[in-house]
């Protein structure tokens, strides 16, 4: 007697496993999108008060909490904020090398754009450009580090495989880099200036300054948002970050640098809060969808 017709059939289980992940997959993407919606209009709110604060300090004769020019710093921030979040995404993305790398590179590269067309300094000064594409690569490189550092902590094998470099690669990019700052001597050289004066431009060591705060304000926003178990504990932590460290850049660049800071204090204070804000307004609808995936 045969006992093969009592045992249970795995189809049904199996067509019930796929029909449940075809369900999910509209969900998923619906999530995702809501999140980046979410996150857009935290960002044309952001910008909206920056413009209403350059409304009142055109027809006030200036407050002395808000800076000359409200809406040019906010977008400033906004630029270099999304400057950390490609390296955040680079550090998360599970993308081949090659691919994420050249997406990277080419979102810096417009991001350093869009600065150049914003800051008067920058247009009229082929010097002050490269400072400020020396800050975007500095900004880039740390937090990219920093963030691939926390991942690594939190969820090595994952991080570990997205981190994973072959020779080639290297190889590759070294050459790309000696093509580009070829090119980028020769134009700086049509400009009439050399790369070697970018360092000793009056600004660099301040941007610098400004870059490396601008990358630990990223990865402690990102670990605010994904160390703490509760919600609470992540939006007070960022909270904390934010403030701090807004408060520590006008602080350590005038420490070092007396009255050759580069911008009033409220400048700079402003610039991080709204990069922070601007950082925590994508990050935390993001992270909110993945976990409820």
């Amino acid at each position: 007697m045969s006992f093969a017709d009592d045992r249970p059939s795995p189809a049904p289980i199996s067509n019930l496993a796929l029909a449940s992940r075809v369900e999910a997959g509209p969900v998923v993407i619906a999530r995702r999108i809501l999140a980046v919606v979410c996150g857009l209009l935290i960002h044309v709110i952001l910008l909206g008060g920056g413009a209403v604060a350059a409304v009142i300090v055109l027809n006030t004769s200036g407050v002395r909490a808000m800076p000359r020019e409200p809406l040019l710093v906010m977008a400033v921030a906004l630029v270099m904020a999304h400057c950390s979040l490609g390296a955040i995404w680079w550090a998360r993305t599970s993308w081949p090398p090659h691919a994420k790398t050249l997406v990277a590179v080419l979102s810096s590269a417009g991001l350093w754009l869009l600065l150049i067309g914003l800051l008067d300094t920058t247009r009229q000064s082929g010097v002050a450009a490269s400072a400020w594409a020396a800050c975007v690569m500095t900004q880039v490189l740390f937090t990219g580090l920093a963030v691939t550092g926390l991942e690594l902590k939190l969820h090595y094998e994952s991080a570990a495989s997205r981190s994973r470099f072959s020779l080639l690669f290297l190889m590759i990019w070294t050459s790309v880099i000696a093509v580009f700052l070829g090119v980028a001597g020769a134009l700086a050289a049509r400009s009439g200036f050399k790369l070697a004066d970018v360092p000793a431009w009056g600004f660099f060591q301040q941007l610098q300054v400004v870059a490396t705060a601008s990358a630990i304000l990223a990865a402690g926003v990102y670990a605010s948002v994904r160390l703490p178990p509760t919600w609470t504990a992540r939006a007070l932590g960022c909270t904390a970050v934010i403030i701090t460290i807004a408060a520590a850049t006008p602080m350590s660049l005038f420490a070092i640098f007396g009255n050759k800071a580069g911008a009033p204090v409220t400048d700079i204070v402003w610039l991080m809060m709204g990069q922070g804000a601007f950082l925590a307004a994508t990050l935390f609808p993001l992270e909110i969808a993945r976990e409820h995936l």
